[in-house]
Protein backbone atom coordinates (compact mmCIF):
# COMPACT_ATOMS: atom_id res chain seq x y z
CA UNK A 1 0.00 0.00 0.00
CA UNK A 2 1.23 3.87 -0.67
CA UNK A 3 1.91 6.01 2.00
CA UNK A 4 0.77 9.18 1.22
CA UNK A 5 2.53 12.48 2.60
CA UNK A 6 0.04 15.86 2.72
CA UNK A 7 2.94 18.49 3.22
CA UNK A 8 2.44 22.55 3.12
CA UNK A 9 5.27 24.84 1.92
CA UNK A 10 5.21 28.86 1.72
CA UNK A 11 1.15 28.30 2.35
CA UNK A 12 1.23 25.89 -0.56
CA UNK A 13 -0.13 22.34 0.12
CA UNK A 14 0.31 19.24 -1.82
CA UNK A 15 -0.06 15.64 -1.46
CA UNK A 16 2.32 13.28 -2.78
CA UNK A 17 3.45 9.86 -2.73
CA UNK A 18 6.03 8.11 -0.63
CA UNK A 19 6.52 5.15 -3.09
CA UNK A 20 7.83 7.75 -5.86
CA UNK A 21 10.19 10.15 -6.73
CA UNK A 22 7.61 12.95 -5.90
CA UNK A 23 9.76 15.43 -3.93
CA UNK A 24 12.81 15.79 -6.24
CA UNK A 25 10.50 17.90 -8.85
CA UNK A 26 9.57 19.94 -5.51
CA UNK A 27 13.29 20.35 -4.87
CA UNK A 28 13.90 21.63 -8.29
CA UNK A 29 11.01 24.25 -8.32
CA UNK A 30 11.30 25.28 -4.40
CA UNK A 31 14.46 24.63 -3.36
CA UNK A 32 16.74 25.09 -6.14
CA UNK A 33 14.13 27.23 -7.96
CA UNK A 34 15.31 26.13 -11.82
CA UNK A 35 12.43 28.08 -12.97
CA UNK A 36 12.83 31.72 -11.04
CA UNK A 37 14.85 33.29 -13.42
CA UNK A 38 11.12 34.11 -15.46
CA UNK A 39 8.62 36.45 -14.95
CA UNK A 40 5.52 35.66 -14.46
CA UNK A 41 2.90 38.16 -13.83
CA UNK A 42 -1.07 38.47 -12.54
CA UNK A 43 -2.39 37.62 -16.02
CA UNK A 44 0.28 35.60 -17.32
CA UNK A 45 -0.75 33.21 -19.90
CA UNK A 46 1.42 29.95 -18.76
CA UNK A 47 1.92 26.28 -20.48
CA UNK A 48 3.35 23.67 -18.05
CA UNK A 49 4.27 20.85 -19.83
CA UNK A 50 5.03 17.84 -17.69
CA UNK A 51 3.52 19.07 -14.44
CA UNK A 52 3.94 16.25 -12.67
CA UNK A 53 1.88 16.29 -9.59
CA UNK A 54 1.88 20.44 -9.86
CA UNK A 55 4.76 21.62 -8.17
CA UNK A 56 5.34 24.67 -10.66
CA UNK A 57 1.87 24.44 -12.06
CA UNK A 58 0.47 25.68 -8.38
CA UNK A 59 3.42 28.07 -7.89
CA UNK A 60 2.91 29.66 -11.11
CA UNK A 61 -0.69 29.59 -10.80
CA UNK A 62 -0.76 31.61 -7.23
CA UNK A 63 1.46 34.02 -8.78
CA UNK A 64 -1.10 34.58 -12.47
CA UNK A 65 -4.39 34.57 -10.04
CA UNK A 66 -5.71 36.93 -13.24
CA UNK A 67 -4.38 34.83 -15.62
CA UNK A 68 -4.42 30.68 -16.66
CA UNK A 69 -1.82 28.12 -16.46
CA UNK A 70 -2.63 25.05 -18.69
CA UNK A 71 -0.92 21.76 -16.91
CA UNK A 72 0.03 19.22 -19.15
CA UNK A 73 0.65 15.84 -17.47
CA UNK A 74 0.20 12.49 -19.34
CA UNK A 75 1.05 10.15 -16.62
CA UNK A 76 -2.52 8.79 -15.25
CA UNK A 77 -0.81 8.59 -11.66
CA UNK A 78 0.66 11.90 -11.70
CA UNK A 79 -2.43 13.57 -13.18
CA UNK A 80 -4.63 12.32 -10.25
CA UNK A 81 -2.15 13.76 -7.86
CA UNK A 82 -1.93 16.88 -10.07
CA UNK A 83 -5.54 17.23 -9.62
CA UNK A 84 -5.31 16.90 -6.25
CA UNK A 85 -2.75 19.69 -5.66
CA UNK A 86 -4.92 22.06 -7.69
CA UNK A 87 -8.02 21.17 -5.45
CA UNK A 88 -5.95 21.56 -2.15
CA UNK A 89 -4.72 25.30 -3.15
CA UNK A 90 -7.95 26.35 -4.63
CA UNK A 91 -7.02 27.08 -7.98
CA UNK A 92 -9.46 27.64 -10.94
CA UNK A 93 -7.01 29.84 -12.98
CA UNK A 94 -5.47 25.86 -14.01
CA UNK A 95 -6.72 23.91 -16.80
CA UNK A 96 -5.24 20.24 -16.54
CA UNK A 97 -4.40 17.83 -19.54
CA UNK A 98 -4.14 14.35 -19.64
CA UNK A 99 -1.98 13.89 -22.56
CA UNK A 100 1.37 13.90 -23.79
CA UNK A 101 2.68 16.51 -26.17
CA UNK A 102 4.87 14.90 -29.69
CA UNK A 103 5.38 16.22 -33.19
CA UNK A 104 2.03 14.56 -33.86
CA UNK A 105 -1.58 13.35 -32.88
CA UNK A 106 -1.71 9.55 -31.64
CA UNK A 107 -0.63 7.08 -28.81
CA UNK A 108 2.74 6.58 -27.44
CA UNK A 109 4.27 4.31 -24.65
CA UNK A 110 5.34 6.18 -21.26
CA UNK A 111 8.09 4.14 -20.00
CA UNK A 112 8.06 3.95 -16.23
CA UNK A 113 11.43 3.85 -14.28
CA UNK A 114 10.27 3.65 -10.99
CA UNK A 115 10.21 6.90 -10.03
CA UNK A 116 7.38 9.27 -10.86
CA UNK A 117 9.63 11.93 -11.81
CA UNK A 118 11.38 9.83 -14.48
CA UNK A 119 8.48 8.64 -16.72
CA UNK A 120 9.68 9.15 -20.64
CA UNK A 121 8.57 8.64 -23.65
CA UNK A 122 12.37 9.02 -25.17
CA UNK A 123 13.96 6.39 -22.72
CA UNK A 124 12.95 2.63 -22.85
CA UNK A 125 12.11 0.68 -20.18
CA UNK A 126 10.64 -2.20 -18.80
CA UNK A 127 7.34 -1.49 -18.10
CA UNK A 128 5.35 1.63 -19.74
CA UNK A 129 1.55 2.47 -20.10
CA UNK A 130 0.19 3.70 -23.12
CA UNK A 131 -1.23 7.34 -23.14
CA UNK A 132 -2.69 9.91 -25.23
CA UNK A 133 -0.55 12.32 -27.00
CA UNK A 134 -0.86 15.43 -29.38
CA UNK A 135 0.28 18.57 -30.69
CA UNK A 136 0.82 21.97 -28.92
CA UNK A 137 -0.53 23.61 -31.78
CA UNK A 138 -3.18 21.39 -31.69
CA UNK A 139 -3.91 21.67 -27.86
CA UNK A 140 -3.53 25.93 -28.03
CA UNK A 141 -5.81 26.50 -30.90
CA UNK A 142 -8.82 23.73 -29.42
CA UNK A 143 -8.81 25.91 -26.32
CA UNK A 144 -9.06 29.14 -28.07
CA UNK A 145 -5.22 30.50 -27.03
CA UNK A 146 -3.90 33.52 -29.13
CA UNK A 147 -0.94 34.07 -27.10
CA UNK A 148 0.85 32.63 -24.59
CA UNK A 149 3.97 34.27 -22.08
CA UNK A 150 5.32 31.13 -20.92
CA UNK A 151 6.20 27.68 -21.16
CA UNK A 152 8.10 25.25 -19.02
CA UNK A 153 8.97 22.32 -20.66
CA UNK A 154 10.55 19.05 -18.48
CA UNK A 155 9.58 16.04 -20.48
CA UNK A 156 12.81 13.77 -19.45
CA UNK A 157 14.08 13.57 -23.66
CA UNK A 158 11.16 14.44 -25.40
CA UNK A 159 11.91 18.38 -25.67
CA UNK A 160 12.70 18.27 -29.52
CA UNK A 161 9.47 16.32 -30.53
CA UNK A 162 7.14 18.76 -28.34
CA UNK A 163 8.94 22.09 -30.17
CA UNK A 164 8.53 20.29 -33.09
CA UNK A 165 4.89 20.19 -32.77
CA UNK A 166 4.68 23.51 -31.96
CA UNK A 167 5.85 25.34 -34.66
CA UNK A 168 2.80 27.71 -35.59
CA UNK A 169 2.88 28.53 -32.34
CA UNK A 170 6.41 29.29 -32.00
CA UNK A 171 5.79 31.49 -35.00
CA UNK A 172 3.25 33.54 -33.57
CA UNK A 173 1.59 32.94 -29.97
CA UNK A 174 4.88 31.62 -27.57
CA UNK A 175 6.94 34.64 -26.22
CA UNK A 176 9.09 33.00 -23.92
CA UNK A 177 10.03 29.53 -22.90
CA UNK A 178 12.37 27.63 -20.36
CA UNK A 179 13.04 23.84 -20.18
CA UNK A 180 15.24 21.19 -19.29
CA UNK A 181 17.77 19.24 -21.38
CA UNK A 182 19.72 16.05 -20.51
CA UNK A 183 22.63 16.54 -23.15
CA UNK A 184 24.75 18.99 -25.67
CA UNK A 185 23.44 17.99 -28.15
CA UNK A 186 19.82 18.21 -27.03
CA UNK A 187 20.98 21.80 -26.42
CA UNK A 188 22.08 21.90 -29.64
CA UNK A 189 19.24 20.88 -31.67
CA UNK A 190 16.79 22.82 -29.12
CA UNK A 191 18.26 26.15 -29.80
CA UNK A 192 19.06 25.12 -33.21
CA UNK A 193 15.37 25.16 -33.85
CA UNK A 194 14.17 27.83 -31.28
CA UNK A 195 16.50 30.50 -33.42
CA UNK A 196 14.95 29.44 -36.70
CA UNK A 197 11.74 30.57 -35.12
CA UNK A 198 13.35 33.88 -33.71
CA UNK A 199 13.97 33.17 -30.20
CA UNK A 200 17.12 34.68 -27.98
CA UNK A 201 18.52 31.31 -26.28
CA UNK A 202 20.62 31.11 -23.40
CA UNK A 203 22.07 28.19 -22.10
CA UNK A 204 23.06 27.62 -18.35
CA UNK A 205 24.75 24.14 -17.20
CA UNK A 206 23.48 22.96 -14.04
CA UNK A 207 25.99 21.60 -11.70
CA UNK A 208 25.98 18.00 -10.57
CA UNK A 209 24.48 17.77 -7.18
CA UNK A 210 25.44 16.10 -4.70
CA UNK A 211 22.39 15.35 -1.74
CA UNK A 212 24.42 17.17 0.82
CA UNK A 213 25.18 20.22 -2.07
CA UNK A 214 21.20 21.11 -1.67
CA UNK A 215 19.68 20.01 1.17
CA UNK A 216 19.55 17.09 3.89
CA UNK A 217 16.78 15.23 4.31
CA UNK A 218 16.61 16.24 8.07
CA UNK A 219 16.94 20.21 6.86
CA UNK A 220 14.31 19.66 4.03
CA UNK A 221 11.97 18.56 6.66
CA UNK A 222 12.67 20.87 8.77
CA UNK A 223 11.22 23.55 6.08
CA UNK A 224 7.58 21.46 5.57
CA UNK A 225 5.02 20.19 8.07
CA UNK A 226 4.34 16.81 7.19
CA UNK A 227 1.40 14.69 7.51
CA UNK A 228 1.58 10.76 6.75
CA UNK A 229 -1.26 9.47 5.28
CA UNK A 230 -1.85 5.90 4.82
CA UNK A 231 -4.71 4.04 2.70
CA UNK A 232 -7.10 4.35 5.81
CA UNK A 233 -6.28 7.67 6.25
CA UNK A 234 -4.70 6.79 9.98
CA UNK A 235 -1.83 9.29 10.82
CA UNK A 236 1.19 8.56 11.84
CA UNK A 237 3.57 9.69 15.04
CA UNK A 238 5.56 12.53 14.38
CA UNK A 239 8.92 10.66 15.58
CA UNK A 240 7.71 7.68 13.03
CA UNK A 241 7.23 10.52 10.22
CA UNK A 242 10.46 11.96 10.49
CA UNK A 243 12.14 8.55 10.58
CA UNK A 244 10.40 7.42 7.48
CA UNK A 245 10.52 10.79 5.55
CA UNK A 246 14.62 11.24 6.03
CA UNK A 247 15.23 7.64 4.30
CA UNK A 248 12.76 8.65 1.37
CA UNK A 249 14.22 11.95 0.61
CA UNK A 250 18.16 10.44 1.13
CA UNK A 251 16.86 7.55 -1.28
CA UNK A 252 15.02 9.82 -3.52
CA UNK A 253 18.19 11.87 -4.19
CA UNK A 254 20.29 9.01 -4.29
CA UNK A 255 18.32 7.27 -7.17
CA UNK A 256 17.98 10.68 -8.62
CA UNK A 257 21.50 11.70 -8.86
CA UNK A 258 22.75 8.19 -10.04
CA UNK A 259 19.77 9.17 -13.24
CA UNK A 260 21.27 12.42 -13.69
CA UNK A 261 24.91 11.59 -13.51
CA UNK A 262 24.76 9.32 -16.51
CA UNK A 263 22.71 12.85 -18.86
CA UNK A 264 23.85 16.10 -17.33
CA UNK A 265 21.54 18.79 -17.10
CA UNK A 266 21.05 22.00 -18.82
CA UNK A 267 18.53 25.11 -18.32
CA UNK A 268 17.72 26.58 -21.95
CA UNK A 269 15.62 29.56 -21.71
CA UNK A 270 14.27 31.36 -24.69
CA UNK A 271 12.53 34.90 -25.61
CA UNK A 272 11.00 36.10 -28.43
CA UNK A 273 12.64 38.69 -30.25
CA UNK A 274 10.77 41.25 -32.84
CA UNK A 275 9.16 40.12 -35.46
CA UNK A 276 8.36 36.54 -36.65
Amino acid sequence: MPVWIRFSYKGLKFLVDSKVGDLYPFIDVFIRRFYDSVEIRSDSIIVDVGAHVGFFTVKAATKAKKGIVIAIEPHPENFRKLLINIKLNNLNNVIPLNLALWDRQGTLKLYNFNLSGIYSVVYPGRQFTLVKANTLDNVLKSLGIDQVDLVKIDVEGAELKVLKGATASLKRRIRSLILEAHSSYAVFSVAKLLKKYNFKVSTLLIPQYTFRRFVRGENLLALLKFEIIDHITRWVEKKTLLRDMTVFVKRTFLAEQQAENKRGEYCVMATKMGGE
